[in-house]
């Protein structure tokens, strides 16, 4: 978990770079989205070899707002790197 949230990290500070205009050689951004895809593959066998999902509380504690570990994470991270890349096409730094 905590290998995740770390390459998930990097990966949007990567992007966030772009972003800001500096050069990320490419190689880079792969390697980070192939750790990621790796984390979170591995995350998905631990979920699956306990049979029930992994759950957190919602930010207010309650314990009905909870999500499955996964798939708020994945979706979290989803999020942040398509707002990632929608702002920096918008900045104009397409490539």
């Amino acid at each position: 978990m905590s290998a995740l949230v770390q390459d998930v990290s990097d990966r949007r500070a990567l992007l966030h770079r772009e972003i800001t205009g500096e050069s990320v050689p490419r190689s880079r951004l792969a390697a980070a989205d192939r750790a990621v895809r790796a984390d979170f593959t591995a995350l998905m066998r631990v979920d699956r070899r306990l049979r029930e999902p992994l759950h957190t509380t919602g930010a207010s504690g309650d314990p009905s707002a909870a999500a499955p570990l996964v798939t708020r994470i994945e979706g979290e991270y989803r999020a942040a790197r398509d707002g990632l890349v929608a702002q920096r096409a918008e900045l104009g730094h397409d490539r």
